[in-house]
């Protein structure tokens, strides 16, 4: 049987050396990219929460039920409200959209169970009236009254999601 050489003195002291330096060079490149990718995320979340809350001022103080009311669509069917809340919003969204590069954003219907706009129109106008899957955390938002971001797969891909609820007259409508 073979056995391996044993190594020298200097060897195990340069093996010892090169552990030790490896280890904290090593756990500093981790820090640092774990720092910065929380930086980079916190930046993103103010920055997407920031953007929900100018479109939250937009919505007037009676929220939907008043711009149904402002167009005499209050009796009308799901479908004639979304399109009437979308075409009341989606200038809004696609302002705001337009604000950062691949920015999206967009308004729920609590009670129609619908997106009412999404914004950039011209790129996700094929999402208005759809609902929102049962496991979407936008629906955890509504129910909990609290904002949220996620990260994952939600209505156009695997994004990062700001959710922030619409709150009128005390009550959660989207």
């Amino acid at each position: 049987m073979k056995t391996l050489p044993r190594l020298s003195l200097h060897s195990r002291a340069y093996v010892i050396l090169f552990v030790c330096l490896s280890v904290p060079l090593i756990a500093t490149w981790y820090l640092v990219r774990y720092v910065n990718q929380n930086i980079f995320y916190s930046q993103k979340e103010s920055h997407l929460m920031s953007m929900a809350q100018i479109l939250d001022t937009r919505l007037s103080d009676g929220g939907y039920d008043a711009i149904l009311r402002d167009a005499g669509a209050l009796t009308a069917t799901r479908e004639q409200k979304i399109a009437v809340l979308n075409e009341a919003l989606r200038g809004d969204t696609d302002e705001i959209a337009s604000v950062s590069a691949g920015l999206g954003i967009g308004v729920y219907s609590r009670e129609l169970d619908a997106i009412l706009t999404y914004g950039p129109s011209g790129s996700f106008q094929n999402t208005v009236g759809s609902p929102i899957s049962e496991t979407h955390p936008g629906r955890l938002v509504m129910a909990e009254n609290r904002r949220m971001v996620s990260m994952g797969t939600m209505v156009r891909g695997n994004i990062m999601n700001a959710m922030f609820p619409v709150v009128r007259g005390g009550a959660v409508i989207g």
